[in-house]
């Protein structure tokens, strides 16, 4: 039955009364009305418009309230479910209008009808709405209350004037208020200026959503505010959602407690979805979110990701290390350790041990899966010795990643799932070690720097997942046996005697420097080739080349990229040293592709080129028919630099790109404008700025017209703002 056969049966039944029944009940309803007006019944909230709808007068309608809301109780469910109808179209036809009408008096039956009708909607299960009159200003309020992330049909058929203007669409309605499930927009006599389509969003797009709004709420919650007092309220505004939405949703179908759901997902979310959601947020954030609900708060005491560092901490620079110390304290105290799975210090000097003891008993636990401890102790303080027995009593074999500085660390055997491990500074012998990695069967990671104590290193066979090493300045160490079957990517920094000890066949990437030895560059050209036979990219850092570089007896068959960092510590390098000799080791590389050389000094001792030296030294028969891209940073005025730069350009037929860069500095811009964008340039001294001067006058007069048309040629010149004779002095 319709609203409108429901309106004309009520009608014909009251005509049907007998007149003196009928005045009875009349002066017993007015009794009763003005009674209950009194009384603040929830007959006060009657729309002026009774004689239009009465479907529409009752809706909140209470048996216990007075004998008027008893006489349309029975039919309560009724109009409730009017308040939800899936289906609302405003028409003379629908609304039963007569045709006769004028037509100014038909837009305001309508527009009185649909404003009465709309008021009363609570745009819950709304899937049609359609629109055939004139237009109107209460449209704008109509749309909003129609456009909900059911409706699928919206069609407004509006009759334009030529006095009116057309109407202007609220299109952000459809991108903001969920118009994404809309199947037919039907407009007419409207302007209407869409920003992106509408297409159905998949289900994680729900789920940003729900996250959003939960980050959104974090934000209004102080980070001081009570608990018990934001936790309250908290629950008191769920609870008065749910109190306005529960009886009405508790009688409602299937459908329509679908679409509450889906406009508001996040009362209707599992408990774990929302722990997940709490823990991808920063800490600081997450510390927040526990004050809005006893949800959050039981997420924060299992929260996964402990991060413990001042900026994670929200302390500025002033904060004092104790300060630290008393916030992760008071954080741990409250952490139950169930569910944590990263543990991060990041101090700036060891703390009190009972501290560690305490923080590593609630975090060593068996889920726990990064463990990391980064601090420096005084000189006073010894290090710290890490309990090693928490690791081993079968709640350190979920970790997968341990780093640890300034520790004294005795591990006994390995951690089954362990897959990086990071020792910065920890005293380790080389059984110790031994002992701990022979039995990380899962290794792929593997750093060791500053570890005084490990006089040998010795890597088992065993290890067929470990795939890079790095070993920094561990002075003590005597012998290095690496025999990982699959180890890709090695860094050295230490005597580089060590290499030939063996183990690195199958080494394709290698960084080797040393401020113990001399001539690196000579002791890579002749020993390398057979120590690393398949490398693919070589760097190799050195402070002093007193020997020019030799011809290699071994070419590197696979070598791909080389780099080259020239750096002497006093700051004039060797004028001994030929440059131009690097072409034997370029000749040794028959597939090489890139060639990067990098020379830092502060004053260049070689000899300079001048007009006089018109004849330039050549190397004969060696051709590097791959090369395509050369760079050249610190590039000087140097003769033997500037014979190496004509022989690459004269013997390198692939040649695509070369780059001389006059400034040895971190950056690489022309004319380095660009970087004070972010900041100024470096700083050089003043005798560099001349030589770059220097350098760039032989750039001009012996590099420029040796460039062929098929190379690009790029010159970095110093900033003319920071890197000028008159700034630097």
């Amino acid at each position: 039955m319709g609203l409108l056969s429901l309106k004309r049966l009520m009608f014909m039944q009251r005509e049907q009364r007998p007149p003196r029944r009928r005045r009875h009940v009349q002066a017993r309803n007015r009794r009763v009305a003005s009674l209950a007006k009194r009384r603040g019944s929830p007959c006060q909230q009657e729309d002026n418009y009774q004689g239009y709808l009465v479907s529409y007068t009752f809706l909140i309608a209470d048996a216990r309230c007075c004998s008027y809301c008893l006489c349309v109780s029975h039919i309560s469910t009724f109009m409730e479910m009017s308040s939800q109808v899936p289906n609302l179209t405003f028409s003379k036809e629908t609304f039963g209008l007569n045709d006769s009408l004028e037509k100014d008096k038909a837009a305001r039956e309508l527009t009185i009808m649909g404003d009465h009708i709309m008021k009363k909607h609570s745009g819950i299960g709304l899937r049609t709405f359609r629109l055939e009159f004139l237009n109107t200003c209460y449209l704008d309020h109509w749309l909003e209350i129609a456009i909900t992330p059911a409706l699928e049909e919206l069609i407004l058929m509006l009759v334009q004037e030529d006095k009116l203007k057309y109407y202007n669409f609220p299109s952000s309605l459809l991108i903001n208020k969920g118009g994404n499930s809309i199947k037919d927009l039907h407009l007419s006599h409207c302007a209407f200026h869409p920003t992106i389509g509408q297409r159905a969003e998949p289900e994680l797009e729900e789920e940003k959503r729900v996250m959003e709004f939960a980050v959104a709420e974090a934000a209004h919650v102080h980070a001081e505010a009570d608990t018990a007092t934001a936790a309250a309220a908290a629950d008191g505004l769920v609870a008065s959602l749910a109190k306005q939405k529960g009886s009405s949703c508790q009688q409602e179908e299937d459908d329509n407690r679908g679409v509450e759901i889906m406009r508001y997902p996040m009362t209707f979310l599992p408990e774990d979805i929302w722990y997940h959601i709490h823990s991808l947020l920063p800490l600081q954030d997450a510390a927040r979110t526990a004050c809005v609900s006893h949800t959050f708060l039981r997420s924060w005491r299992c929260h996964p990701n402990l991060i413990f560092s001042k900026k994670t901490l929200g302390l500025n620079d002033n904060s004092s290390e104790k300060d630290k110390v008393t916030v992760v304290d008071h954080i741990m105290k409250k952490h139950s350790g169930i569910g944590l799975r990263t543990f991060k210090l990041d101090f700036c000097y060891l703390l009190n041990t009972c501290y560690l003891d305490r923080w590593l008993q609630i975090a060593i636990t068996p889920a726990i899966e990064e463990l990391v401890l980064m601090f420096l102790p005084n000189d006073k303080q010894e290090y710290y010795n890490f309990p090693c027995s928490l690791l081993f009593n079968k709640n350190g074999n979920s970790i997968k990643h341990l780093h640890l500085s300034h520790c004294a660390f005795h591990p006994t055997i390995g951690l089954n799932s362990l897959r990086r491990l990071d020792l910065w500074e920890v005293c380790i012998t080389g059984d110790k070690l031994g002992c701990f990695i022979s039995y990380s069967f899962a290794l792929e990671h593997l750093t060791l720097a500053y570890c005084k104590e490990l006089d040998y290193l010795r890597i088992p066979c065993q290890l067929e997942q470990l795939s890079y090493l790095n070993v920094y300045q561990c002075r003590s160490l005597q012998t290095m046996e690496v025999k990982a079957p699959n180890l890709s990517t090695f860094r050295y920094h230490g005597n580089i005697a060590r290499l030939s000890d063996g183990g690195l066949l199958a080494v394709k990437n290698l960084h080797i420097s040393s401020i113990f030895q001399d001539n690196n560059i000579h002791y890579a050209c002749s020993k390398l080739p057979s120590i690393v036979p398949i490398i693919e990219t070589l760097k190799i850092y050195s402070d002093r080349e007193n020997v020019n570089t030799p011809i290699a007896p071994i070419r590197f068959l696979h070598l791909k990229c080389l780099t080259i960092s020239l750096e002497e510590l006093s700051g004039v390098f060797s004028p001994a040293y030929d440059y131009l000799s690097l072409a034997y080791f370029l000749d040794a590389c028959p597939v090489l592709e890139t060639f990067i050389l990098t020379v830092f000094q502060t004053s260049m001792s070689h000899a300079v080129i001048s007009e006089e030296s018109s004849d330039l030294r050549q190397m004969p028969g060696l051709r590097h028919d791959n090369i395509k891209n050369v760079e050249i940073i610190g590039f000087c005025s140097a003769k033997s630099m500037v014979e190496l730069t004509c022989h690459i350009l004269e013997n390198t037929t692939s040649l695509e790109c070369l780059t001389l860069d006059t400034v040895c500095d971190k950056f690489k811009n022309p004319n380095r404008h660009s970087v004070h964008r972010i900041g100024l340039c470096s700083r050089i001294y003043g005798r560099m700025i001349v030589e770059a001067e220097n350098a760039l006058l032989a750039i001009k007069r012996y590099i420029v017209r040796r460039v062929p048309s098929t190379v690009k040629l790029d010159v970095l010149k110093p900033c003319s703002w920071c890197h000028t004779a008159k700034v630097v002095s």
